[in-house]
């Protein structure tokens, strides 16, 4: 297959500094091509055919690719309606003392953090609990990396690390045939992520514990609870005013809808309750957010 594009450092990173960018994609394919840099994607949901090193090899859901520069790949377009990716690149200078402890471990970066690219791994399918990290991790890594804070930079080399080390774990466990110690949280694993899901679909209608159906799966509302929090940061209530309240927001400026209807649409089931919940979250009134933009 022929090289059609050579993708240069120096058109995806905003900083010789800081060289990592993350993204959610929905695509249906990519022309062949290689880059400067180091690439992994995760696959979210869906399938497609992917062609790398020559190989043509349908890539699913749970499935991360991990491509060290002067890889020649291509998505082939033979893909499911729902086929999305999280895309994330970087140079390896990125994680170069990005802590003390990094510092003081010998090899570290070079023995943990870059060995999946430089074994030559290529395509594992994730499962159980290293399956569920690493989906909060990429989700953490796209959400700091909007981010403008002082401390945005700092988190997000930690996150990448925890990242590829989680993974080169998961592969010698694979490797040495050993069960990974975590395959029994696959059910519930995916149960939580499934019911996170639920809620970004169906924020703006009534929804409590009970309409996720854990009880299928065996999870307890307590323990749903403080699963959820520690993925999202946030607490069940929390995660879905949050969602509303963003949603009233986008409406507040891009409609003149009255804020009593915007109220109701973005899920809020009374006027003075949404007013407070929105001030509570984004320091001023719904009409207050609505003059200032």
């Amino acid at each position: 297959m022929k090289i059609m594009q050579k993708l240069k450092s120096k058109d995806f990173f905003l900083s010789k500094e800081f060289p990592f960018m993350i993204v959610k994609q929905d695509l249906d394919r990519f022309a062949p091509h290689s880059h400067e840099f180091f690439e992994f994607f995760y696959v979210t949901k869906g399938s497609n055919l992917h062609y790398l090193d020559g190989k043509e090899e349908v890539i699913k859901e749970g499935d991360i690719i991990l491509l060290s520069p002067g890889k020649v790949h291509a998505l082939k377009g033979k893909r499911d309606k729902e086929f999305e990716i999280i895309n994330c690149i970087f140079l390896p200078n990125l994680l170069e003392n990005h802590s003390y402890l990094v510092r003081n471990m010998k090899g570290f970066m070079e023995l943990l953090y870059l060995e999946p690219f430089s074994k030559g791994y290529k395509l594992l399918h994730l499962t159980g609990s290293t399956d569920i990290k690493v989906r909060i991790i990429l989700e953490e890594l796209i959400a700091e990396n909007k981010n403008t804070t002082k401390d945005s930079a700092a988190i997000i080399k930690v996150l990448l690390a925890d990242l590829l080390v989680s993974v080169v774990r998961y592969f010698e466990e694979q490797k040495k045939g050993l069960p990974s110690k975590t395959k029994t949280l696959t059910k519930k694993a995916h149960a939580i992520i499934k019911s996170i899901e639920y809620i970004d679909k169906n924020f703006k209608e009534e929804i409590k514990l009970e309409d996720i159906s854990l009880q299928k799966t065996g999870i307890t509302k307590e323990y749903f609870c403080s699963i959820f929090k520690k993925i999202t940061g946030r607490t069940f209530t929390e995660y879905i005013s949050n969602l509303r309240v963003d949603y009233a927001s986008k409406l507040l400026t891009g409609t003149q809808k009255p804020v009593s209807e915007i109220c109701f649409e973005s899920g809020f089931k009374d006027l003075s309750y949404f007013n407070r919940t929105f001030k509570a979250i984004k320091g001023i009134t719904p009409n207050e957010y609505r003059k200032s933009r």
